[in-house]
């Protein structure tokens, strides 16, 4: 999670600063729930990532592992093919 510095040895991450800042009941809460639909799309999106990066190298190199996976080599490739932010 990202975190700001503050002063030499006080460390806040970005949420826990907001919370600091604004006064309760104010955006707060919506602006937490919004870092969080933040990071998680973001861990969704790398785990996409790996994902393709590892059919897109079966798809070069094992038709056995592909097989067992009852994937066809076309349908991996078509998967690999596909941006990260795409389902």
């Amino acid at each position: 999670m990202s975190k700001l510095s503050v002063g030499s040895s006080l460390t806040l991450s970005i949420i826990d600063w907001l919370a600091f800042i604004l006064p309760p009941g104010s955006l707060a809460a919506p602006a937490s729930r919004l870092l969080r639909a933040v990071r998680d799309l973001l861990g969704l999106w790398g785990a996409r990532w790996r994902e393709r990066q590892f059919l897109a190298d079966l798809v070069r190199n094992d038709d056995r592992l592909l097989r067992d996976m009852g994937l066809s080599r076309a349908a991996a490739a078509r998967e690999a093919s596909k941006p990260f932010w795409r389902a």
